[in-house]
């Protein structure tokens, strides 16, 4: 066998595939190489993720050949030699159990086995309508996605659709960010990985998506790639038990003013008092180290309370609106942080107890 493709595209694909490779077991570091109707697909699988890139055209050498047999090989080694290619094109070449890769004056030999992982890319069941505004909220709510908790629940992103309305879902049990958008799929609930959601976001930054899931996996695709995930098998919290139905302050502030006051604030500690009354906003450090003011619009808010830095933080970054609201009952209670009506996330504050600034405020709002 002896046939020709793009140098570029074929080293893409080993790349991308390199990141899905087992580490261990009869295929550890090996990808698939597989040749039909004139395209090579490269596929990889670590057991948990797996992924195929198609569409790579390629011509034989006499014209005649559409298709080649499906063959395994290092990842990494085929991955070199197609990066130390100097030509727009390789010529790939199998002599017995080696693949031989030519580029202008250079030749590298790599071997290769015919005995291949079998790497099934399809899930069996629903389908799920994905576009790219889902990608997006999962780059809005990832940050708040818990890795290693033994409550294996939380190390993915809750996927929920009831009456019409998908809810995407993560907590690391300090803070909970729900993103929401109207659906015409039917009913269902499912948790994704955090390293699938990662791998999404990755693969298709700014496409619509055909998925398909059932009870043990979630598979989604293009043309040019298809991805599939095993899903996390367990019961998410409930997670509607922690968002508060009733405030009793609310203030919107402009979120680019609230980041950069949080970014001066927070220079030395994490940990941040917030103060809000008499129509000015002032942000404290815990040790006092550092404090910003700025004025706000409502004069009648009051609210006193301590929180993380970087959970405020991670929230105003992810997503590029004009502003935010903050949502208060008590220092000791939930804050909630609002971007708009499709997008907010629950802080836990760090109550601090028996402190006179706080009781002062509690005092001025009961009044």
């Amino acid at each position: 066998m002896k046939i020709t493709t793009n140098t570029q595209q074929l080293t893409n694909a080993v790349a991308i595939a390199n990141g899905y490779i087992s580490k261990e077991g009869d295929f550890a570091g090996k990808i698939v190489i597989t040749g039909a109707k004139g395209f090579i697909t490269v596929k990889s699988t670590d057991y948990i993720q797996l992924i195929a890139l198609k569409k790579i055209p390629f011509v034989s050498q006499d014209l005649t050949m559409d298709s080649f047999k499906d063959f395994s090989i290092d990842g990494k080694k085929l991955l070199t030699a197609l990066k130390a290619a100097k030509t727009d094109e390789v010529i790939l070449e199998i002599d017995n159990s080696i693949l031989v890769i030519k580029s202008g004056r250079s030749r590298v030999k790599i071997e290769l086995n015919y005995e291949v992982q079998e790497i099934s890319t399809s899930a069996n069941g629903n389908f799920l309508n994905i576009d790219r505004n889902i990608i997006t909220d999962f780059k809005k709510i990832y940050h708040a996605i818990d890795a290693n908790n033994p409550k294996f629940e939380l190390n993915g992103v809750f996927m929920e659709i009831k009456n019409g309305v998908l809810n995407l879902v993560s907590s690391d049990t300090r803070r909970l960010s729900v993103c929401s958008s109207k659906t015409s799929d039917n009913d269902m609930e499912l948790i994704v990985p955090k390293e699938a959601i990662s791998s999404m976001i990755k693969l298709f930054p700014h496409e619509n998506i055909i998925a398909e899931f059932d009870d043990i996996s979630l598979t989604v695709k293009t043309e040019m790639v298809t991805y599939s995930t095993k899903l996390i098998n367990g019961k998410f919290p409930e997670y509607r038990r922690i968002l508060p139905q009733s405030f009793a302050q609310n203030l919107t502030i402009t979120r680019t003013k609230f980041l950069e006051l949080i970014k001066e604030a927070s220079l030395f500690e994490q940990q941040i008092s917030i103060l809000i009354e008499d129509g000015k906003i002032t942000i404290n450090d815990k040790d006092k180290n550092t404090e910003v003011q700025d004025n706000v619009l409502d004069e009648s808010v009051n609210m006193y309370f301590h929180i993380n830095a970087k959970s405020v933080l991670d929230f105003l970054s992810s997503y590029d609106g004009e502003n935010v609201e903050i949502k208060f009952n008590s220092a000791k209670l939930p804050i909630v942080l609002r971007a708009d009506s499709s997008y907010l996330e629950v802080c836990m504050p760090i109550v601090v107890e028996n402190e006179k600034k706080q009781s002062e405020v509690e005092e001025k709002q009961a009044a």
